[in-house]
């Protein structure tokens, strides 16, 4: 079990370089992530 299951992160400038692979780790980890950026094109 992660240190992360049952828990929530909300990732800022989620959808490209940095804020990208936080947001993909934490949700790998077993974290609920919500990700917010203004490239909508670049979401995942």
């Amino acid at each position: 079990m992660s240190v992360f299951t049952n828990k929530v992160a909300l990732v800022l400038a989620g959808a490209q370089g940095i804020g990208k692979a936080c947001s993909l780790l934490l949700a790998e980890q077993g974290a609920t992530v919500y990700v917010a950026d203004w490239a909508v094109e670049e979401a995942l």
